[in-house]
C-alpha cells in the first residue's frame, strides 16, 4: 500500500501497459521513422519514462478548491500573496461559506468568508471591502472587532480573510439550552460590545446587523466573555444612510427602521438592547414573523411596564415580559436554575391575572 496522495507501484504498472498496448512494434516503427538506430532504441524508454512522471505529478497534484461549485476539505485558495489549505466549513448561507483554513506560509489558522461572484452578492461584497478598508483605522483588538487581513479572487469567489475566532453567542446559548447567563457574565459582554459601537460612531459606521449571531466569542476557554463584533455586509456610513433601507435582522430591528424613518447609529444601540435582554431572559425580547408582530411586543412591553407594579409579580422576582408567548427562568441565590429542575416559569398562564 502506498501513503496516502503518491502514486502505488499498480499505478505506474497500469500506466505502462496502457502505453505498451498502445505502441507499435518495434518493425513498423523502423519502417516510419528516419531517425538514427540509437534514437528509435532510446525514444521508448524516453517516453515511458515521461509517462511515469506525468502520472507521478497527477497523483501528488494538490486537491483543487471547488469541485463542481462544491468547496472540497482539504483543498487549496489561492491569493497573490500566499496559498490557503482548507480544513473545514464553518457555515454556509445564500452569500457563500465560511472555511477554516492554515495559511501556509506562516501555519497561522484563519476564517475566509467566500461570496460567490454573482451580480448582486459581488455587489455587496465589494460593498463590504470597503467599509472593513474603513475600519483598518481602528484597532481592532481595542475596539472589540473582527480583524480583516485582505480581500482576494479564486474558483468564482470573492475571499475576505479574517481572524479566525472561537463561536457565537447564539451558539453559545443553544449549547445552554438558552438558559439566561448571570449577571456577572451579561455586564463584560455588553461592555465591549458599547465599546465597538462607541468606536464605530467616531468612524461615523452604522453596523446595522448586530444581534447574537454577530457577535463571536474569542476564545471561550481561555477568555471566558471576551467578545468581538463581526459581519460588516450591511454596514455603512452615516452620511449615506438611505431611509427604508432592509437592514437589521427583525427580533432586532428599531422603530426607525420598522416605520421607514431617518436613523442614525442609535439603531445599533436598541440592537444592543435586544442582546442584552435575550443574554438576560433566555430568549428573544421582541420575536414575531413580521415587523407588525415586533411593533406590537415593544408596545405591549413599554406600556405594560409604565402602569405595573414589580410588586405585583409574586411569582417571580425577576419582571417578567408581558407577551403571552415569552418564558424565563425563575432566579436563585446561585443565578438561573436549571429547566431539568421544574423552575422554567410561563407568563402564558398568569398574563390575564397580573395584567
Amino acid at each position: 500500500m502506498g501513503l496516502p496522495g503518491l502514486p502505488t507501484l499498480l499505478d505506474i504498472r497500469t500506466a505502462v501497459a496502457t502505453y505498451d498496448s498502445s505502441t507499435p512494434d518495434s518493425t513498423s516503427a523502423t519502417a516510419t521513422t528516419c531517425s538514427s538506430p540509437s534514437d528509435k532504441d532510446n525514444r521508448p524508454i524516453q517516453e515511458k519514462e515521461e509517462l511515469v512522471r506525468l502520472v507521478m505529478a497527477s497523483k501528488t497534484s494538490p486537491t483543487p478548491c471547488v469541485q463542481e461549485g462544491k468547496l472540497v476539505e482539504g483543498g487549496w485558495l489561492s491569493s497573490k500573496s500566499c496559498r490557503y489549505q482548507v480544513q473545514s466549513i464553518l457555515g454556509e448561507g445564500t452569500f457563500g461559506k465560511v472555511a477554516k483554513c492554515t495559511r501556509m506560509d506562516d501555519s497561522k489558522t484563519v476564517a475566509i468568508k467566500m461570496v460567490k461572484k454573482r451580480n448582486d452578492q459581488a455587489e455587496k461584497a465589494n460593498a463590504e471591502v470597503v467599509i472593513l478598508e474603513k475600519l483598518k483605522s481602528l484597532n481592532a483588538d481595542k475596539c472589540d472587532i473582527v480583524q480583516w487581513y485582505q480581500v482576494f479572487n479564486n474558483n468564482g469567489y470573492i475571499c475576505l480573510e479574517f481572524e479566525l475566532l472561537d463561536k457565537s453567542l447564539f451558539d453559545l446559548m443553544k449549547e445552554r439550552f438558552f438558559r439566561p447567563l448571570f449577571l456577572s457574565e451579561i455586564r463584560p459582554i455588553i461592555k465591549q460590545l458599547a465599546n465597538a459601537l462607541e468606536h464605530l460612531k467616531s468612524i461615523r459606521l452604522i453596523h446595522a446587523d448586530l444581534k447574537l449571531e454577530n457577535v463571536m466569542l474569542v476564545n471561550h476557554i481561555q477568555q471566558p466573555y471576551r467578545v468581538k463584533v463581526i459581519d460588516f455586509g450591511l454596514a455603512c456610513e452615516v452620511s449615506k444612510a438611505k431611509v427604508c433601507s432592509y437592514i437589521q435582522s427583525r427580533p432586532y430591528r428599531s422603530p426607525e427602521i420598522i416605520l421607514g424613518l431617518p436613523f442614525t447609529e442609535a439603531i445599533d444601540m436598541w440592537s444592543l438592547g435586544c442582546i442584552a435582554a435575550a443574554l438576560y431572559i433566555g430568549t428573544l425580547l421582541y420575536p414575531g414573523n413580521s415587523s407588525y408582530d415586533v411593533m406590537r411586543c415593544s408596545q405591549q412591553l413599554l406600556s405594560v411596564h409604565q402602569s405595573i407594579s414589580v410588586r405585583n409579580l409574586s411569582c417571580s422576582s425577576r419582571a417578567k415580559p408581558p407577551v403571552s408567548h415569552f418564558t424565563w427562568y425563575k432566579e436563585s441565590t446561585d443565578g438561573p436554575m436549571n429547566v431539568s429542575e421544574g423552575h422554567l416559569y410561563s407568563f402564558r398562564a398568569t398574563y390575564g391575572e397580573v395584567y
